[in-house]
């Protein structure tokens, strides 16, 4: 009789643990943000995160998935214990975490670039959540992005056209300072003439006096 007491109670002791296996939330692998706008070339960061939800998880794993992304860098997060470490050419993952834990933490951080316009995706595939000696449920939640073209700017060049001499203008100034000086000097050579003339016909006319006075003062002396 006792011994199909202790059957029962071992047999209830488990019902219990399996229903309670079996009603236990699926933690959450997620990828954060889990949308955004940008543009191509222009880098940004993606978060990998856990969330348990009250399952004690011990491992984790993965391979990162990129569509329409450049990795630029992976980086674990602190305080996890690195078995496959990931990096931009082999994106796959396996990582502990140390005394098992129901806490929502960080996995992985994840620096990307859009390389062309149109959506782009990041997953997590062949994903694996392991707690203590058993798999543990998970929901895998992806980042879907809208990646935009960089905008074009039409840069008009304007020309500045810098006032030019005008040579002709000072051809022709030099021109009328030429003909000023010239006239002036013909001017000055006109006078130098008049008054040339002026005295010899002074002269002229002196010596006609004095010829003239002494035919007089001959005449008188004949008388």
């Amino acid at each position: 009789m006792k011994k199909i007491k202790l059957i029962s109670l071992f047999a209830a002791i488990g019902m219990f643990g399996i229903s309670q296996i079996a009603f236990a939330a699926n933690s959450i692998l997620s990828v954060s943000p889990a949308s955004l706008d940008n543009t191509v070339g222009k880098a940004f960061n993606i978060s990998v995160q856990l969330d348990p939800a009250s399952n004690k998880v011990c491992v984790v794993k993965g391979t990162l998935n990129l569509d329409n992304l450049s990795c630029q860098s992976i980086t674990v997060a602190d305080g996890l214990m690195i078995q496959t470490n990931p990096t931009c050419s082999n994106p796959s993952f396996t990582v502990g975490i140390p005394k098992c834990s129901t806490a929502v933490a960080n996995i992985l951080s994840v620096s990307v670039k859009g390389t062309q316009a149109g959506q782009s995706n990041l997953s997590v595939t062949g994903t694996k959540v392991i707690g203590v000696g058993v798999d543990v449920p998970f929901t895998l939640q992806s980042g879907v992005y809208q990646i935009a073209a960089v905008p074009t700017t039409n840069t008009q060049t304007t020309t500045v056209v810098q006032p030019t001499q005008k040579p002709v203008q000072q051809i022709a100034t030099t021109t009328n300072t030429n003909s000023n000086v010239n006239l002036a000097a013909t001017v000055g050579l006109t006078d130098s003439a008049s008054n040339g003339w002026m005295n010899y016909l002074v002269i002229v006319l002196v010596i006609l006096i004095v010829i003239y006075g002494i035919y007089n003062f001959a005449k008188r002396k004949k008388q």
